[in-house]
């Protein structure tokens, strides 16, 4: 059997720059509101607590979305890239996709290997379930190369799908 590569996080690029584009957006919008001399002789001293908090929140929003996505794309692109990850092959079993909160959750199984992801969530791995588009389906022949992950569990670093010679 043939294999052929759809997704592979080193390829993939970061997935996490709107929420570090957004943060970014705030925390200037923050650092001028903060740093305007009429906001410092501002009379309503709330005004000033609401901008600092403003400020504040924006600035840990940044690090904190950059430091969470970003830990785990470099992760899971440098399993893919430098074989730290696992590799199971077979075909996909227990393929189940159902409706959670507004995205879509999709879950298989491939030799006795659990894995499962949902649309719209930033991760460093793959996550395209078939409503968007992905090429997960019942009986599909792949291979997929993974990493564990402390909050996302079995993370796919690299997609193979079977086909046919």
């Amino acid at each position: 059997m043939q294999y052929r590569l759809v997704y592979d996080a080193a390829e993939a690029g970061y997935q996490g720059w709107p929420f570090v584009v957004i943060g970014l957006i705030f925390t200037a919008i923050g650092a001028v509101l903060v740093f305007d001399r009429d906001s410092l002789v501002d009379p309503h001293p709330a005004r000033g607590c609401f901008v600092w908090g403003f400020f504040l929140f924006s600035l840990v929003w940044t690090v904190v979305s950059v430091g969470f996505t970003g830990a785990d794309y470099f992760a899971a692109r440098n399993a893919s890239t430098n074989g730290g990850c696992t590799e199971v092959a077979g075909p996909v079993t227990d393929y189940e996709t159902r409706r959670r909160s507004r995205a879509t959750v999709e879950s298989f199984s491939v030799d006795g290997v659990s894995f499962e992801y949902r649309e719209r969530l930033i991760t460093g791995g793959f996550n395209q379930t078939a409503r968007s588009g992905g090429p997960i389906r019942p009986g599909l022949p792949v291979k997929a190369c993974y990493i564990q992950s402390r909050t996302s569990g079995n993370v796919i670093v690299r997609l193979e799908v079977g086909a046919p010679r």
